[in-house]
């Protein structure tokens, strides 16, 4: 193997360093957006756990185990940007237990969490207050775990690490319950195919094992039939067509754009790969992945459609530990493909910025929403309705996310929010022109004449009042008839105004 790591140690420090970089860059320019308030409404850490996995993380499409973290992590460190931090304890345990899963094959595990590391997949949801960045090291390490049961190194130790490592995955995401049990048939039937039958009883049962506490999770709470689970009458041809959009952004432009140096060299050492004394454990790892892949598309369309790009995040590690093994395969007389080895840093510090619209998109506006409100400094300490929007899965989300978002707008002073129903004795307030509001909406027109027709239902002139529009209809402000000042969108053009 040519590949030398540690020549190459200060381009992957670099590559390294950007990539952190970035992510610490989006804590403070990519503001936390709905789904972000969605894992810290069901991480209260002043909520009872029982209380909050019985009534509330039982209505989500996600297992509980994040949610159980996220909310212990918060006993100490609360906040949006310091829930974030969470990120980095994954990413830096994961770092050392997948060193001590290196085997006998240390430069081939570094180059695959130098890979890992500098994934657009992690750069980016390790900013986000969500359970994806958790998965993605997690399912690396089962990788690793997977290929050392392969190559008979301490097994039993890497049977009860894979069971350990695959419980918590499955009970982190659904997808990743799905990669697991694939890895783990695919891990089975290489065994079998190589004469070994008791092999396959025995890694059935790891991977039965690690999956159990999800199924049985799956069994009580139904996330296929809970308030927060998609519509499963979408059509097959739609399904088929939105899974494919899916993969198309996920695998093919997130993953493979994102470096494809390492795209190419892989496509040149991968048959040096397959006639190496590896080719069982990575013929094992791409059984699995692309198991993975056909279970969720016959989930998708013949049962419920719930692909989403980030899920594929389950088997991109997968796909980084083949790309590795096939760069450390090339053959010596590859001589331009060698050269080309030393600049696989290079090419991840340059791509990262290729997807600064993603890293920095401010996908919601709801800083805009506090700038237009504090334009108006008399309305602090005044009474304001504020609009909660339906939600069978949560009924008091729209209340807890208004809340949080819009808190420390008046300083001094405070935003005085009260529910919509009940606020119908409100005295007028002619000093503050601000009326109402309304956050936590659909993008687009959706949802909003049933918000007309609730501010009407409860008394409030909300034709006398003039609407102006946030973040592409996820935000409402009502403002006073005759306030046309405070009606002209400010600043850029986030605000749209409505008579």
């Amino acid at each position: 193997m040519r590949l030398n790591l540690t020549r190459d140690r200060c381009l992957w420090l670099l590559a390294l360093s950007v990539a952190l970089a970035f992510i610490m860059a989006q804590w403070s320019l990519r503001p936390p957006w709905r789904d972000e308030y969605w894992a810290l409404y069901f991480s209260e850490p002043e909520d009872d756990l029982v209380a909050l996995i019985r009534w509330r993380i039982s209505n989500d499409v996600h297992p509980p185990l994040y949610f159980s973290i996220l909310r212990a992590w918060r006993q100490w460190f609360d906040g949006e940007y310091a829930a974030r931090a969470l990120n980095l304890v994954f990413i830096c345990v994961g770092g050392a237990l997948g060193w001590a899963l290196r085997g006998d094959r240390p430069k081939e595990t570094l180059l695959f969490l130098g890979l890992c590391a500098t994934s657009f997949w992690l750069v980016f949801y390790s900013a986000e207050i969500r359970m994806m960045s958790g998965v993605f090291v997690v399912c690396a390490l089962t990788v690793l775990a997977g290929r050392n049961l392969t190559m008979g190194h301490r097994v039993w130790v890497n049977a009860f690490v894979f069971i350990g490592l695959g419980a918590i995955a499955s009970l982190s995401h659904y997808f990743a319950a799905v990669w697991v049990a694939s890895f783990g048939l695919s891990l089975g039937l290489g065994s079998l195919a190589r004469g070994h039958a008791r092999a396959l009883i025995g890694i059935g049962t790891i991977s039965f094992a690690a999956i159990l506490p999800t199924a049985c999770w799956v069994l009580l709470s139904r996330p296929d039939q809970n308030p927060g689970a998609p519509d499963p009458d979408l059509g097959v041809l739609q399904a088929l067509m939105d899974g494919l959009e899916q993969v198309l952004r996920g695998l093919i432009i997130k993953t493979g754009f994102a470096n494809l140096l390492v795209v190419g060299l892989t496509w040149l050492g991968w048959q040096a790969a397959l006639r190496s004394e590896q080719r069982h454990e990575l013929l094992c790892i791409l059984t699995g992945a692309g198991l993975t892949v056909g279970i969720v598309f016959a989930i998708q369309l013949l049962y419920l459609p719930f692909i989403k790009e980030r899920a594929f995040i389950v088997i991109i590690p997968a796909l980084l530990y083949i790309a590795s093994v096939s760069l450390c395969a090339l053959k010596p007389e590859q001589v331009r493909a060698q050269r080309c080895l030393k600049w696989v840093p290079v090419a991840a510090i340059a791509s990262l910025p290729l997807f600064s619209t993603e890293f920095f998109k401010d996908r919601e506006q709801y800083g805009d929403v506090r700038a237009y409100l504090s334009r108006a400094p008399q309305c602090a300490d005044v009474d304001i309705v504020a609009y909660e929007r339906p939600s069978e899965q949560a009924v008091d989300f729209s209340w807890y996310f208004t809340q949080r978002v819009l808190r420390g707008t008046y300083d001094p002073g405070t935003l005085s929010l009260r529910y919509l129903y009940g606020a119908t004795d409100r005295p007028v307030q002619d000093a503050c022109p601000v009326r109402a509001l309304a956050l936590a909406m659909p993008r687009g027109t959706w949802g909003t004449e049933e918000m007309l027709a609730a501010f009407t239902a409860a008394n409030h002139p909300v034709d006398d009042w003039i609407m102006i529009r946030f973040g592409e209809g996820r935000s409402y402000i009502f403002v006073s008839e005759g306030r046309e000042d405070l009606a002209q969108p400010f600043g850029q053009t986030a605000a749209e105004t409505q008579p």
